[in-house]
């Protein structure tokens, strides 16, 4: 619900609060535009990296929130994005993408870690797993707060 200020009580006011009241109407009854990810632009390529999806996968990574495969699906199925079920492929894709452009810039690498029991993650027999992790540049980027091709 919303409240409409009454402004005075000349005739001009009145026609401004009949005015400001149709259009607060108009707007509450009009139809909504359809939603759409801003993540995930409609038109992108599989194979093309998106800049959007690239920068928050570097943000997680560097945060520490993203180090394994599970990591970037649970990323990925938290986002808008993820509820359009067409889009799932193609986000993923993208998710692959931004990762190897990442790696190919310099800014996460791959470091084989101890294995927690139970831990996620590419298990081998040494019981190490593999994990990504920001380099010097990749934290720097993102402390930058530039735009990847930028930074």
């Amino acid at each position: 619900s919303f409240v409409i200020p009454a402004w005075g009580k000349g005739a001009g006011d009145k026609i401004a609060t009949d005015t400001a009241a149709a259009a607060a109407f108009a707007t509450v009854v009009s139809r909504l535009p359809a939603l759409r990810s801003q993540l995930l632009p409609p038109g992108d390529g599989d194979d093309e990296v998106n800049e959007a999806v690239a920068g928050l996968v570097l943000q997680c990574i560097a945060a520490g929130t993203l180090r394994t495969i599970k990591d970037g699906f649970d990323l990925l199925m938290s986002t808008f994005a993820w509820s359009v079920p067409s889009h799932r492929p193609r986000f993923t894709a993208a998710l692959k993408a931004a990762l190897e452009h990442l790696r190919d810039l310099g800014h996460v690498e791959t470091r084989w870690v101890d294995k927690n029991p139970g831990g996620p993650g590419t298990t081998t027999r040494s019981g190490r797993h593999a994990e990504w992790a920001p380099t010097l540049a990749g934290r720097a980027s993102h402390r930058s707060a530039l735009p990847l091709s930028h930074a």
